[in-house]
């Protein structure tokens, strides 16, 4: 059975907004990968964030061997954050900044 757990890991990027990384660790593997990241802004609604949780589960269903696993969370977050990660590009469809 595979079991995975949701990680999230907060940046601060200014006193106005701040990066929510969606994460998931494989605990069998001890491996993670990126799944999306979402901009809050003190005008983020609570619907916004009720949808932005709601997202994360229903792309738990997608390609989950097709992802990119690292060793640690930097890892995962560094590759998240480059411009030419192959990964970066089926998720940050999903990535909703608000």
């Amino acid at each position: 059975m595979k079991l995975y757990r949701q990680i999230a890991i907060w940046k601060k990027v200014s006193d106005d907004e701040a990066i929510r990384y969606n994460l998931i660790e494989d605990l069998g593997e001890r491996k993670f990968a990126h799944q999306s990241a979402d901009t809050f802004r003190p005008s983020t609604s609570y619907e916004e964030i009720l949808f932005l949780d709601k997202l994360f589960g229903s792309l738990m269903t997608h390609d989950l061997d097709q992802r990119s696993w690292f060793d640690s969370i930097e890892e995962a977050i560094e590759d998240f954050d480059r411009p030419s990660s192959d990964a970066n590009e089926i998720v940050s469809q999903h990535s909703m900044r608000f």
